[in-house]
């Protein structure tokens, strides 16, 4: 994310958030928060700063997308499932 319009940049998930909720009970049972490593640009001042999303934590605690969908799949499943996401940036 950019505080401009971000031309010539790619737009890159660096994190991504769920919960998974037991519709019968409105309650939340699961819960996981995974960071991106993304693979053209680096996360900007900008980026940082809304987010608190920093590039060291990005290096630190970031795997690659690909991985995390893994990780998504073994730990919530794949099918049966219903994603969302809310935001301008997401």
């Amino acid at each position: 994310c950019w505080s401009e319009n971000g031309v010539g940049r790619t737009g890159e998930i660096i994190e991504v958030g769920l919960a998974e909720i037991d519709l019968s009970k409105g309650e939340i049972v699961k819960r996981a928060q995974y960071y991106v490593k993304p693979e053209h640009d680096e996360v900007s001042l900008f980026c940082a700063e809304l987010t608190g999303i920093t590039p060291r934590k990005i290096e630190k605690q970031g795997r690659p997308l690909a991985e995390v969908i893994k990780s998504m799949i073994k730990n919530f499943g794949g099918r049966n499932k219903i994603y969302a996401s809310w935001g301008r940036d997401d």
